[in-house]
Formats: structure tokens, C-alpha cells, sequence
């Protein structure tokens, strides 16, 4: 800029301007809220001229990065700031580029929005936008789901309580489904089967058959598929919505029939989602019909031998007579041996039930068919036929006889339990010897075989002689469970059961149901007694037992840990009347687990209107054991009853309501998913979720209003919003308690949130409320959705109640960046109006000057510059010239904007004005005025007047001169109006001395014939100056307006000057005709005498007149720009004799035919001429 003010003050304008387009006429952006947005525009010189200057932004926010530029085509780089804007702010603002003698305009707008998921079809931006996408395009859906941008979606505040449980949840397709239903955005997909049955006959190869299921809504599902069958083979174990076509899904069910057997197979395909379980059933009828045959004869036999077993042992009891059995069996027998003809053990059995009916000659016919079938005579059937004529014939010889036989054949079949059976009842050490046999019996069970025929004659052994039974090991145990399960157990073995118990070797819950079923048999008190010392000594207390510790309560046993067992063993779910006794008992310390306390406790509470002298008696022991529950922090259903009650008997100091907020606000969470296993709880007020165990399908949480969202949450990670999953039962009342709670603990989280849910509007407040509001303000336990909904409520209490001083001591503690919008003003705004300006210029730098009003950003300036003592500082500065603006400054504010600001000329002639006002120094403004307006060319008649201020303060010489010169170079090339001030200031240079630039001088001589009257000090200026120019040959038109003195002087009266204004440097010719018919025109160059102005000089008579016209010349380019003619009817002084003056006034009197007056005239010129000829030789 020096540069062109010394050109300027020398006289040079010789600029050529170059023509300049911009890439855009307005930029129009998008920015994201938070970000910063990098972007450029094009300055582009059309004629090829490089183009120089400097770019201002009008906005602070809009930072110019390339200040300066040079060159033919420059990019002007910028970045907008929208740190602490939101979605739908607005900011505009221009660019303001000075260059080469001109001053551009950008104008700028940018739109704040928010980041927007962008599908295939566009951008999305509401939640129903997001609905359409997934419902076409469910997988684009899924990745925006778990995208950054999803959240910008989400308009309502329980949408995006809910997406909090979700956007850390594992990513799947199932949690953005169950989203989309707890958001009632859909239902729930559905399935449906077409056919939940197939028969198949006769299958004798693989075959499928194929399950039709239907889905009943869009969205996403995942149904696992089992069988329970081998013979059905599917071909996946999950199916998921991608899998269907349409709405229809053919599932494949391969049927294998090598896995099946003979007969009719039954199994199931089994289909379950979240929400439904289908179990489709398969009736499968496979292999060849005598396969089929086969597995019917080996049931039937199966059955039959199950029932030939059964009569024995009815019969072997005494519960049926001999008779019945025998015909019963027999018909079996029959059965079975038609079934089996080749087995002949059904003959010989059935001839054993003919011997014992005393059917002999029956058993006799078929014991003679056997021996003369028989042919393998060491078998053991062999051996039971030998048995079985022992029961004919029962001479001993014979059965000595018989026995040997038998236990040669054993020794041979050392595996044949019918053959150890047999000798069982023929061994005379057995016979004589009953503990024989049954060491023996018990050998054989311990060995495996689990024959109901060795059981029995081992229980018969012990039947008929208690005492054998004289140990309870497994086996005994086995035997003894046998008689339990057929209903066989006598009262004599069930007491020595009870003898043989051994107390020592911890809780056998076999052993328990044997002295369970010994009881049934033989119900003693002493029996109570045993069972409830064995559960005691096992320390067995559950619920399943609780019915023998009460029987032993009833008979009033003296058992040491009695009473403790018999609470220990309630159902906590009951509330049943306490015995007396327990009562006693209880009313002094107990070791007894607090939660098994709490049900006594409850329980006395339960009834205490119908037993107050209990209620009382335990009183002081309850509430001393609820103020140890409370600081331990315990809660359950039990619990809360004991709570209530005790506080309702005002029991509260500020020990135990914090205590209470953990426990008074309890919900029962009770859960119908049986595959949940925790549960999430999202407070709109609180930043964190409280995260519960679901426990036996019930969990407990703190609830405290109804702003939440209940998540369930199952082992795979998968999460249930679905209500009908859940249902809370409050544990407690906390609106009771509230009042004293709140006063003995103001600053508790809980009662806060509980207590501004239910009051959220300050007008709903008073004094109390106060002390909660420093921790609504800066406490990172509570969520920023509900600090920004309090921070209004409250300013607004504040300001109504005069509290503001309050308000700048939670301002420290705050954390401005989560406030946004108006919230965010307020605390700027509200920072400055309590003098915590440092605060506010921080906050300010970082999130922007226009979030506070025009007023408060005079305050925070005027104290800043102060501060900073008046040091240059770039967001100070943008901050003065936000607040002009805004039409809002002080006298700091307009001196420190005096000192530093360089702007679009407008804006500083603005601060000049209002700066004069206020008397401040405004020298080094002006400056830069003139300085910027001489560079862009954009002198007016504003920049006049401060010129004229400048001058009068005593500016800069370059500076006035080039200023000058500028305007006086307006006046004369472009005729534009100047001020007379203007003129003077270069008339007193002239004078001063006379070197001056041609602009200057030529402006003023013009300016003098323009005036019509001079002094005489300017008509002497004007003689020199004219006298000057006409050495020089410069001739314009105006020097024909001069004082006539001058013309006469320098002979001018005898001249038209023909001036003509092209641009500076073009080619002009001249074309003119003396003729009157306007042939035989001149053609000659008009010479450029100054910047774009030429002339040409002609000796013209009166009444003359010549025809022409200019032409602009490039190249072969012609272009006719103007065409005209001149006449000389100008007659300039009567008594001037000299001799053109004469042939004026000839051609005058020739023109009104005075011939008098022509040859008088013409007698003076002839004489002069002589005399003019006489007088100048040549030399």
C-alpha cells in the first residue's frame, strides 16, 4: 500500500485495473455442529492482469486464512469455527476483498445442522427415516445403527434414554430389532407354523418333509431349531429373517430310517424365538411289517414279564390270595409263551403257580412235556426244572438228590441269578441259616443284578427279622428304598431305621427319605425329634423342611437350634402367625441371618394390632436392627416393612436419611424372562445406569419417578425392552418420608432427583430447594440432558429472587462445554454480569463471541482492553467490533478500535464517527481510512471529511498528497465532484511549491475556469500554469473558460479544441471534412496529451464548420465512437484589430450584406497585412 500512496503522490495512475470474477457470488455452506470447516473460493483476473490485495472476514467465527494474495488467479482459503453453535443457528457475514482500486463484496451464509446418517437414497434425519430404511434395507439400517450419527435421529428425550441402553449393548441385529419395539416404532416379529403335525407310514428310505413358517411383521428375528429324534436330521440349527422369501420360510426335515426302530417313532422339531416356541411333532412308521412284528412281540413280552413280577411281589406281601395270583400269572404265561414258544421258561413258571394253587396234575403234565423236549440238561432252565420237582416231591433224600444236581449246573452257570435264586431256598445253609442267605442276596445286588425276586427275599429276610438290618450302607439303603417305593415298609423296620441312623456323617438326603417314609410307618415324637436333629445337624434349612421343624414347635421338643430352623426354613413369602415360643425366644439377640431376622421382625409386625404386647416387646430390638441394616445398606421385601416402620416412628436423623436414599426408593423387580440375568435402569437424570442381578427371576433397584427405561439384559447379551417381560412392585414409600429426609440431607443425589421430577419449574421452589442447586450445576453423576433442562429453571429462581451472587459461586464448578444454545448464553451472559469477566473471555475464545448479547460484550471488552492495557489482541478485537456491530460500545471500546481495527472502509468510517464523538484520538484510524480507500480507489465524499480531519490533525505529507492527487486525478479525468476544501489543499502545496504532480495542477487550473471568478493570486496561479501547459502543447477544451485575459495572452481566442475521453493508451483517430459537403475528410491521430484524454487543435473563422468522427483503432478492429461536427459562430472581442478578428468581421458584414462595413474592413486588413509583412522578415 506505501507503494501506491508514493505513486499516487508522484503523479502516476497509470493503473491498469484488472477484471476481476469471483468462483461464486455468494457462499452458501453446511457445517456440523462442533467441527470446523475448511473450504476456499477463486479470485480469477479475466483480462490477465495479476490482482493484489487483502480480504477481510465480517464475522469472526469465518477465519480468513490467506489474508494476502497476489497473482492472476489466486484461492482465497478460509475456515469457519462452529464451536458453540447447535443445530438451526444461522451465521452470516461478508467477505471484504481491497484490491487494485476496487473493494469487493462476498457475502456468506452458513447453516449449523447436525451429523446426519447418509443412506443410499439420501441423508436421513428423523427417526421414521430410519424406520423406512430399515424396512427396505435392513442390514444399511444396522451399520447406521451403530454409527456416530444415529443419535442425531433421536428427537425425544426417552428416545434417547432408550438408545443409551443400547449404543453399548453387543452390537446385533436382535438389540437394534428390540430398539425399534421399545421405541414403538413396530411390533414384535411373529411366526407362525402351517402344520405342527406329520404321519408318515411305511418310511423305507431317506425322506423330507418340509415346515411352512410364516413371519407376521418386518423386522428381525432369530428362531433356534432342535429335534429331539435321531431319525430327524435338519439341515441348520437357527434361521433368521434374511432366511425367509418374502414372508415364507420352507424349512427342510430329512427322515433317516436307519434310525428308526420297528413300530411308530415318535420325536419333534422344536422352534423357538424370543417370543414363541413351536414344537412341531413327527409320527414316523418305518421298516418291513415283520420288523414291526418283532418290536410288538418283544413289548409284549417285555410288559408281561414287568407283570408276572409284579403279581409275585402283590403276592409274596399278601395282597392278593393264592388263588388270584395263579390264575392271574397263569393267563400271563399263557400269553407269553405264545408270544415265545421256543422259550420254555414260561411253562416251567407257570407249572411253579399250578404247584402252589395245588394244581399238581396240571404241573405235573407240563413238567413231563419239558423232560421229554429237553435235551440240554446243564442249563440253567434245567436247573429250575429240577427245583420245580423239589416242590413236587418234598422227601429231603430227593431234594439232597435235586440240590446236588442243581449245584453242579451253578458251578457250570456261576452268572445265573435264577440259578442262586433256586438255591436260595434249597441250600441248607441258607435254610438253617437266614443272615447266611442274605449276605449272600446282598453280594449279588452289590455285584449289579437287579433282580425284583433277589429285593424281595432280601426285604423278607429283614421283615421277618428286623435285626438283621444293623448297618445303613447302599445296599441296605437300596433294599430299604425298594420297600419304600412298593409301599412294603413295616413299622418294626422303620424303627430300626431309625437306630441305625449315623448322626456323624453330614446330611444324606437318601438316608433323610428313608427316616421320611419310617416315619409314615411308624409316626412317633421321638421320630420328629430325630428328623428335625438330622436336618439341624445337616444344616438343611430349606423351605422343603420346614414343615418338621414346625411339628417339632407343635410338640414343644427341647432342641437345641430349633427355633433358629424353624425361621430359617419360612417361606419368605409368607406371612404366617410366629409360635409364641419363637417369639419368646427371639425378643433379645439372635445370630440368625439378617434376612431370616427380617421375616420374624415382619412377621410381628404383621400382626402386631391383634398382638401389641409382642409389637412392643420387640420394639426396641427391631429398630436397633434396622438402623444396622440401614448402614449396611440391605433391602428386601421383609426388610422394607421394618423399615417403614421404624421411620414412621420418626426415626430419622442425617445419618440415616443417606442412608435411606439407597433404600427408600426400592423396587421389586420381578421378571417373567426367564433367560434374564441382569437388568439395566437409564435415568434420564442420572449419567450412568444402575445395574442390577436378576436372582431367581426377581431383582432390586432404585426407581425415583417415572422418567427411566427398564432394560433386561440374558447371558448372550442380547436386551429386552418388552414391558410384558417385567412389572415393578415399589418396596416403599417415599413421599412419606420425603420432607424430613430431604432437610437432613439436602445435598443427597437421590432425594434430588426424586424431589425435581416431581418439581421442575422454579416457580414451584423456595429457599429449602437452594442447596441443591451447586450439585444439579456440576455433579457428573447426574446426566447433561437433565443439568440442561435445570440451568434455565435455575437462572430464573436466581434472578426472580435476587440470588445472583449464588448463581457466580456454582460457576467454577460448571462445565460450560455441555451447555448449548440458550443455556450456554445465560452462563456467558450471567459470567459477565457477576464480573467474572476471566471466566467469561475463556469461554468466550472457545465457543464464540455471539453467544453473549451486544451489551455484555461491551462489559467484557471495556474490562479486557483495561486489563490488558490496551494490547493488541486479535479476539479482543473481534469482540469491540462484534459489539459496534451491534451498535452497542463504550469509549474503551471505540479507542481501542481507533487504535487496531483495519476493516472494510465502511465499518472504520463508522468507528471514526462515532470515535469524534467521544473526543478520542482517532490519527492512526484515519490513516488506515485514507490509506485502505487510496489502495481500493473507493474515495467519497465520507472519506473526504476524514481526510479533512486528518489534515487538520497534522497527518502524514505522503499521505495528504497522494490523497490529493487521487481526488484532483477524479476531478479532472472523470469529472466527478470535489470539495473545495479539496483544491485549496493543492492550491496551498502550488504555492508552496510549484513542483507538483500534472493531476494536482491540472485539476486546479481547471477547477479556476470552472469557478468563473478568480483572485488574484489564483489568476496569477492560472497564468503560470496556463503559460506552463501551453509550452508543453497540452491544449483542453476548458482553457477556452479562463479568464479572457489569459486567452487573449496566449492566443487562444483563434482555437476549437476538440477533446475526446477514451481508456488510457487507445489507438484514437481523427477523420474530419472543411468541406461544407463533407468530402475529402482528414485522417490523422488524436494524441493521448494526459490519462485517456486527447485533443486536437483548429484555426477556425467565423461561421465555419467542420464534419467528423473519431475512431478506436486495435489491430484491424475499427469501432466509431463518435461523429459530429464543429461551427465557429463566436465573434471573441470587437476591438480586437488584429487580423483574424478582421476576417470575422468581414465574413460577418458579407453574411448581413453591409458592403460598407466589408470594404472598410477589407481596406484595414490589406493595410495591415502591408504592414505586418513590412515589419517581420524572414530572417
Amino acid at each position: 500500500m506505501r507503494r501506491r500512496l508514493r505513486q499516487l503522490a508522484g503523479g502516476r495512475f497509470d493503473f491498469t485495473l484488472p477484471n476481476v470474477s469471483f468462483s461464486a457470488d455468494k457462499i452458501d455452506i453446511q457445517v456440523k455442529e462442533g467441527t470446523d470447516h475448511q473450504d476456499e473460493f477463486e479470485m480469477i483476473s479475466q483480462s490477465e492482469i495479476p490482482v493484489r490485495g487483502i480480504v477481510y472476514s465480517s464475522n469472526p467465527r469465518m477465519e480468513c486464512l490467506t489474508p494476502q494474495f497476489d497473482g492472476e488467479k489466486v484461492r482465497i482459503r478460509y475456515q469457519f469455527h462452529s464451536e458453540g453453535l447447535i443445530e438451526g443457528d444461522i451465521q452470516r457475514g461478508c467477505f471484504t476483498i481491497v484490491c487494485s482500486q476496487k473493494e469487493y463484496s462476498l457475502p456468506f451464509c452458513v447453516t449449523i445442522g447436525k451429523e446426519y446418517p447418509e443412506a443410499d437414497f439420501g441423508q436421513l434425519r428423523t427417526l421414521d427415516d430410519f424406520v423406512r430404511l430399515a424396512r427396505e434395507k435392513w442390514q444399511e439400517a444396522y451399520r447406521i445403527f451403530y454409527s456416530s450419527a444415529f443419535a442425531a435421529l433421536l428427537q425425544k428425550d426417552d428416545e434417547k434414554l432408550l438408545y443409551r441402553a443400547y449404543e453399548r449393548a453387543l452390537p446385533c441385529n436382535r438389540n437394534m430389532e428390540e430398539f425399534l419395539i421399545g421405541a414403538g416404532r413396530k411390533s414384535p416379529v411373529h411366526f407362525g407354523i402351517s402344520r405342527l403335525q406329520f404321519q408318515i407310514q411305511d418310511i423305507e428310505e431317506e425322506q423330507q418333509e418340509k415346515i411352512e413358517i410364516h413371519k407376521e411383521e418386518w423386522g428381525y428375528t432369530q428362531i433356534h431349531i432342535e429335534t429331539d429324534a435321531d431319525f430327524l436330521t435338519l439341515d441348520r440349527e437357527r434361521i433368521t429373517t434374511e432366511d425367509f422369501i418374502g414372508n415364507t420360510l420352507l424349512l427342510p426335515v430329512t427322515i433317516r430310517p436307519e434310525y428308526l426302530h420297528a413300530g411308530k417313532n415318535y420325536g419333534s422339531v422344536v422352534l423357538k424365538s424370543n417370543l414363541q416356541t413351536f414344537r412341531v411333532m413327527f409320527e414316523v412308521s418305518g421298516g418291513e411289517k415283520s420288523d414291526l412284528e418283532l418290536w410288538k412281540k418283544k413289548r409284549e413280552t417285555k410288559e408281561g414279564r414287568c407283570r408276572i413280577a409284579q403279581l409275585y411281589l402283590d403276592y409274596r406281601f399278601k395282597r392278593t390270595v393264592t388263588g388270584v395270583w395263579a390264575n392271574e400269572s397263569v393267563q400271563i404265561l399263557d400269553h407269553l409263551y405264545a408270544l415265545n414258544p421256543e422259550e420254555p421258561l414260561y411253562l416251567l413258571m407257570k407249572a411253579q403257580a399250578f404247584i402252589i394253587n395245588k394244581q399238581k396234575q396240571e404241573a405235573e403234565w407240563i413238567l413231563s412235556q419239558f423232560k421229554r423236549k429237553s435235551t440240554d440238561h446243564r442249563s440253567p432252565v434245567w436247573g429250575y426244572y429240577l427245583y420245580l420237582l423239589t416242590l413236587m416231591q418234598r422227601e429231603p433224600s430227593f431234594v439232597d438228590k435235586m440240590t446236588n444236581e442243581i449245584e453242579d449246573i451253578f458251578r457250570e452257570n456261576e452268572d445265573s441269578a435264577l440259578l442262586f435264586w433256586i438255591l436260595t431256598f434249597l441250600r441248607e445253609e441258607y435254610c438253617n441259616n437266614p443272615a447266611n442267605k442274605l449276605k449272600a442276596i446282598l453280594y449279588w445286588i452289590e455285584k449289579g443284578n437287579a433282580s425284583p425276586y433277589l429285593y424281595l427275599e432280601a426285604y423278607y429276610l429283614y421283615q421277618q427279622d428286623p435285626y438283621l438290618l444293623h448297618r445303613l450302607n447302599r445296599t441296605e439303603m437300596k433294599i430299604m428304598r425298594w420297600a419304600i417305593r412298593h409301599e412294603a415298609l413295616t413299622k418294626e423296620l422303620a424303627e430300626q431305621i431309625f437306630d441305625l441312623i449315623p448322626w456323624n456323617d453330614g446330611f444324606d438326603k437318601v438316608i433323610f427319605s428313608l427316616m421320611e417314609a419310617a416315619y409314615q410307618s411308624a409316626p412317633k415324637e421321638e421320630y420328629v425329634e430325630k428328623i428335625c436333629s438330622y436336618l439341624i445337624k445337616g444344616q438343611r434349612f430349606e423351605t422343603v423342611y420346614h414343615n418338621w421343624y414346625e411339628q417339632g414347635i407343635e410338640l414343644n421338643l427341647r432342641l437345641t437350634g430349633l427355633y433358629e430352623a424353624f425361621l430359617l426354613s419360612m417361606d419368605e413369602e409368607e406371612l404366617v402367625r410366629i409360635p409364641r415360643i419363637i417369639q419368646m425366644y427371639f425378643q433379645y439377640d439372635s445370630a440368625l441371618p439378617y434376612k431370616k431376622l427380617a421375616v420374624l421382625y415382619r412377621n410381628i409386625i404383621a400382626v402386631k394390632e391383634k398382638e401389641p404386647e409382642v409389637y412392643q416387646k420387640y420394639r426396641r430390638s427391631m429398630a436397633r436392627f434396622a438402623m444396622e441394616q440401614l448402614e449396611q445398606r440391605h433391602m428386601d421385601d421383609d426388610l422394607s416393612v421394618l423399615y417403614e416402620d421404624m421411620i414412621g416412628l420418626g426415626f430419622i436423623n442425617a445419618e440415616i436419611a443417606i442412608a435411606l436414599s439407597e433404600i427408600v426408593f426400592t423396587n421389586k423387580l420381578i421378571v417373567k424372562n426367564v433367560d434374564a440375568v441382569r437388568a439395566y435402569i437409564y435415568h434420564e437424570q442420572l449419567e450412568e445406569p444402575q445395574i442390577v442381578p436378576i436372582v431367581n427371576g426377581s431383582a432390586y433397584c432404585s426407581l425415583y419417578g417415572k422418567a427411566y427405561r427398564i432394560v433386561l439384559e440374558d447371558v448372550n447379551g442380547y436386551r429386552i425392552t418388552n414391558t410384558d417381560c417385567y412389572r415393578t412392585e415399589a418396596l416403599m414409600q417415599p413421599e412419606k418420608y420425603m420432607q424430613k429426609c430431604r432437610a437432613s440431607a439436602p445435598e443427597n443425589l437421590a432425594y434430588l432427583v426424586y424431589y425435581f421430577e416431581k418439581h421442575p419449574q422454579y416457580g414451584e421452589w423456595n429457599e429449602n430447594d437452594e442447596g441443591y442447586f451447586a450439585t444439579i450445576l456440576s455433579s457428573k453423576e447426574l446426566s447433561s440432558i437433565f443439568r440442561k433442562k435445570m440451568l434455565p429453571e435455575i437462572i430464573h429462581y436466581c434472578r426472580g429472587n435476587g440470588k445472583e451472587p449464588q448463581l457466580a459461586a456454582f460457576f467454577k464448578t460448571i462445565d460450560i462445554s455441555e451447555y448449548q444454545g440458550e443455556n450456554k448464553r445465560l452462563l456467558l451472559e450471567l459470567l459477565i454480569e457477576e464480573h467474572m469477566y476471566d471466566l467469561a473471555y475463556e469461554a468466550m475464545g472457545r465457543y464464540g463471541m455471539d453467544q453473549i448479547g451486544s451489551a455484555q460484550r461491551v462489559s467484557l471488552a471495556g474490562y479486557l482492553i483495561e486489563k490488558y492495557e490496551y494490547e493488541k489482541e486479535d479476539v479482543l478485537l473481534d469482540l469491540s467490533y462484534m459489539a459496534f456491530q451491534a451498535d452497542k460500545y463504550s469509549e474503551t471500546v471505540l479507542e481501542y478500535l481507533s487504535r487496531y481495527y483495519f476493516g472494510p472502509e465502511k465499518t472504520m468510517i463508522g468507528i471514526w464517527d462515532k470515535a469524534r464523538q467521544y473526543e478520542v484520538m482517532v490519527r492512526d484510524l484515519e490513516e488506515r481510512i485514507l490509506t485502505q480507500v487510496l489502495y481500493a480507489g473507493n474515495v467519497t465524499e465520507q472519506s473526504d471529511q476524514v481526510f479533512f480531519d486528518y489534515e487538520k490533525n497534522g497527518g502524514t505529507e505522503l499521505i495528504e498528497l497522494a490523497y490529493l492527487s487521487y481526488r484532483a486525478y477524479e476531478y479532472f479525468t472523470e469529472g466527478k465532484k470535489i470539495e473545495a476544501p479539496v483544491f485549496k489543499g493543492i492550491e496551498n502545496r502550488y504555492l508552496a511549491d510549484p513542483e507538483l504532480n500534472d493531476a494536482c495542477k491540472l485539476a486546479l487550473l481547471k477547477y479556476y475556469a470552472e469557478s468563473g471568478q478568480v483572485n488574484e493570486t489564483e489568476l496569477k496561479i492560472e497564468d503560470q500554469l496556463l503559460g506552463e501547459y501551453i509550452k508543453r502543447n497540452m491544449c483542453f477544451a476548458f482553457f477556452r473558460k479562463l479568464d479572457k485575459s489569459l486567452i487573449m495572452k496566449y492566443h487562444l481566442y483563434d482555437k476549437v479544441i476538440l477533446e475526446y475521453r477514451a481508456p488510457k493508451g487507445t489507438h484514437v483517430v481523427l477523420h474530419y471534412s472543411r468541406d461544407e459537403d463533407g468530402e475529402d475528410f482528414i485522417t490523422e491521430d488524436m494524441p493521448e496529451i494526459f490519462d485517456g484524454i486527447y485533443t486536437k487543435s483548429f484555426i477556425m473563422f467565423f461561421g465555419e464548420m467542420i464534419q467528423y468522427y473519431i475512431s478506436e483503432e486495435e489491430g484491424k478492429q475499427i469501432k466509431v465512437s463518435e461523429n459530429s461536427r464543429i461551427t465557429h459562430n463566436e465573434v471573441y472581442s470587437e476591438n480586437d484589430l488584429s487580423r483574424y478578428n478582421l476576417i470575422n468581421q468581414m465574413i460577418i458584414s458579407n453574411t448581413l450584406q453591409e458592403n460598407s462595413a466589408l470594404f472598410k474592413d477589407m481596406k484595414e486588413y490589406k493595410i495591415l497585412s502591408k504592414t505586418v509583412k513590412q515589419l517581420l522578415t524572414v530572417l
